[in-house]
């Protein structure tokens, strides 16, 4: 694996977008994939070298990419659960939901291994995924989907069989895990801003005395109809940058949780698929949220409405993430993504107006 060091002027990692095999004209596409199929056929292995989401590396190798992304916790649609409000599973309406959960488990299990670095990605899942398990209610699974409907039908009016986009779900997570995740609360606070602007206020540590890491959720549409290609470069940045824990996406039917990318598009971990509910977390049952399946979608598929999500353990990593997002301004200055400013005054923020919920019923 070849490595990279993630500097100041973070931009000379990224391919420009022209250079992507998506943007190639059909016939350079056509012929490079004769090409790679002749190649396939005399015994050639054919490695795409991608990017992994807080890996400053390239990753060339299959096998190795199956590992790192075995490290990111799966969270699927689930059946047979406890009915909520006469629902059993969250089949074809959770996926949004499904891939909010998988971003908050990784975030976990990133600050558990900050805290507790002696511990195993086995042991680091053991500890985190119940908090998750889909019929605890209140303090006994605190992000389970209970806790989220409820939280959910009560801040934004949105219940069992309602579909969420990256703002909504991203507030609602954040409620839930100040309300029923005390424990992780204590030293992980949950901030979301809403308006694509990071107000540094939001990231002071009001107790010096004890360490306090952050979630971040930046909810933003990147496009009208779909994704600008100048956005591109910049949301490669973003993927790129060594405290990113992915991004809240998908395509416009379909929520799926962005973990990486090559040269054509975005890596992907896709709820839809439907598992029964587990009420603990055993060796077996663990399985079940661990998997090397990932998908791919071209830039072009990506819906405009996403969330860009980091952790950051300690006052360092935030003052970098603070020092970035200005930089990312001055290279993308027509463009940029994230603005910046020292603080906001407070003022209500309207959901139910929302224009970014396309993910829609399968």
């Amino acid at each position: 694996m070849e490595k990279l060091s993630y500097q100041i002027h973070p931009k000379i990692h990224c391919k420009e977008y022209e250079n992507n095999f998506e943007f190639l004209s059909p016939e350079k596409r056509t012929r490079l994939g004769v090409i790679q199929v002749i190649l396939k056929l005399i015994g050639f292995e054919i490695e795409e070298e991608c990017y992994l989401i807080g890996r400053l590396e390239i990753v060339k190798s299959q096998t190795y990419l199956n590992k790192l992304v075995s490290q990111i916790p799966w969270i699927t649609y689930r059946k047979g659960m406890k009915s909520i409000n006469g629902y059993k599973s969250d089949e074809g309406w959770g996926c949004m939901i499904r891939v909010a959960q998988m971003m908050c488990a990784h975030a976990f299990v990133k600050h558990n291994q900050y805290r507790f670095n002696e511990f195993t990605i086995q042991q680091h899942f053991e500890t985190i995924l119940p908090l998750f398990l889909d019929n605890g209610e209140d303090f006994e699974a605190p992000m389970s989907i209970r806790n989220i409907l409820k939280v959910g039908k009560e801040i934004i009016d949105k219940g069992p069989g309602q579909w969420y986009g990256a703002h909504s779900i991203s507030q609602v997570m954040k409620e839930v895990h100040l309300m029923y995740n005390t424990h992780i609360e204590k030293t992980l606070g949950f901030v979301t801003f809403n308006e694509g602007v990071v107000y540094k206020s939001d990231l002071i540590n009001e107790d010096p005395e004890n360490d306090r890491s952050f979630l971040i959720s930046i909810p933003l549409r990147v496009g009208l109809e779909k994704v600008d290609k100048a956005y591109i470069p910049q949301l490669k940045e973003v993927l790129l940058y060594p405290d990113c824990i992915g991004i809240l996406g998908g395509k416009r039917h379909a929520a799926m949780y962005y973990i990486g990318f090559n040269r054509s598009g975005v890596l992907t971990l896709d709820p839809h698929t439907t598992q029964k509910c587990v009420n603990e977390i055993t060796e077996e049952t663990l399985k079940t949220y661990r998997t090397i399946k990932h998908k791919h979608l071209k830039w072009h598929q990506l819906d405009t409405t996403m969330a860009f999500c980091f952790y950051l353990n300690n006052e360092e990593s935030v003052e970098k993430f603070i020092q970035t997002i200005s930089l990312w301004k001055e290279l993308f200055p027509d463009d940029y993504l994230i603005g910046l400013r020292d603080s906001k005054a407070p003022m209500p923020i309207d959901i139910e107006g929302e224009i970014e919920d396309d993910f829609e019923i399968l």
